[in-house]
């Protein structure tokens, strides 16, 4: 990652969106999650997910071009049983 001017890339280039402002938690159904999350992918730019915990989906999650998906350390994404999918696309 390169610092320039303070500012971590590729923060300073894109768009940034948490994907909690939609509503993504880790105490939310799958559904949710699938909808909060995809929804702050599809606006592009640094989406990110920071608040700790295990989101569960039934969906796969797709990352477009011109997107780049940051989680924290302690954050794990996590398909529920039976869905059987592709997680991320």
């Amino acid at each position: 990652m390169a610092i320039v001017l303070g500012l971590a890339w590729p923060s300073m280039l894109f768009a940034f969106t948490q994907a909690e402002t939609y509503g993504a938690s880790p105490g939310a159904t799958p559904s949710i999650n699938v909808t909060a999350i995809q929804t702050a992918l599809n606006q592009t730019g640094l989406v990110t997910l920071t608040t700790c915990g295990t989101y569960n989906v039934n969906a796969p999650l797709v990352v477009s071009s011109n997107t780049y998906f940051q989680l924290s350390n302690c954050v794990t994404i996590f398909e529920v049983n039976g869905t059987n999918i592709l997680l991320l696309v």
